[in-house]
């Protein structure tokens, strides 16, 4: 009686599946970030995509930089996605992190100009082991610096600051009139 039940179900149809390619937004117009084989293209809303910096400029020497994005929109073959961070490799980290060198990390959220919020992890070495109250007067410098600098800009303008190092050089250039830094990176930057 089992088998004869068997025989009468019919055979699972199966959908077919295609490519659907992704495109960034804005900052990334024209870029394709990759594809996805998928059967239905609306399960990719909201799907998260990391891709390595190096891919998308051409540039070797943002191979440390992972950027993440988020896909916002999907019409017949193409979605877009949108940027919402990006990270720094973790082994890049404990490559630059040396004995003799003191370290400074934080954790804060700013504002862009047009209200958004964005959670930052810089990432600061000095050139050799500071004191205390040093690294204390550097941290806040690096909040104060990025609070100010964050503010001026919209989010767009601020992604395209950050993908040309502008915050950086910025941020470093403030930084060594208190004590010589050496490294100085956004570990972490993603918007809320």
């Amino acid at each position: 009686m089992a088998e004869e039940t068997l025989k009468q179900q019919l055979p699972l149809k199966k959908k077919k599946k295609r490519w659907i390619s992704i495109y960034g937004t804005k900052n990334f117009k024209d870029i394709q970030l990759g594809e996805s084989y998928v059967a239905d293209p609306s399960r990719l809303m909201n799907k998260n995509l990391e891709i390595n910096l190096m891919e998308l400029t051409n540039d070797v020497k943002k191979q440390n930089i992972k950027v993440r994005f988020i896909i916002n929109n999907i019409s017949e073959n193409k979605a877009t996605a949108d940027f919402i961070g990006h990270e720094l490799v973790s082994s890049l980290v404990k490559r630059v992190v040396k004995r003799a060198k003191s370290k400074i990390d934080d954790s804060f959220i700013v504002e862009t100009k047009d209200n958004i919020k964005i959670r930052v992890k810089p990432l600061v070495l000095t050139k050799t082991k500071a004191a205390h109250s040093v690294l204390t007067r550097l941290r806040s410098k690096i909040r104060e610096t990025l609070i100010v600098n964050f503010k001026k800009y919209t989010y767009d303008e601020l992604v395209q600051q950050l993908l040309n190092q502008e915050v950086h050089k910025l941020l470093k250039e403030q930084l060594k009139k208190i004590y010589p830094v050496s490294v100085v990176e956004l570990r972490y930057l993603r918007k809320l």
